[in-house]
């Protein structure tokens, strides 16, 4: 099945995604740690790191807290 997927489409989907949750991220006070090229790793900065992170992956999220910061991807 994967080998199936127009490769360019999932990696245009995957990018939006990475677009929304750095928007809606920024919206609710999280800064994006690094301002460089799209992609689909997001890192945030929080105070809270640990605890966010803890409840991102009970939801299902893949997140890992690193020091100040969440990391998605």
């Amino acid at each position: 099945m994967l080998g199936s997927l127009d490769a360019a489409r999932v990696e245009r989907h995957c990018l939006d995604l990475a677009r929304q949750l750095t928007e809606q991220a920024a919206d609710l006070g999280y800064q994006r740690v690094v301002s460089g090229p799209p992609s689909q790793i997001v890192v945030l900065r929080t105070d809270h790191a640990d605890r966010l992170s803890a409840r991102l992956r009970a939801q299902g999220v893949r997140a890992t807290a690193l020091g100040d910061r969440v990391r998605f991807g």
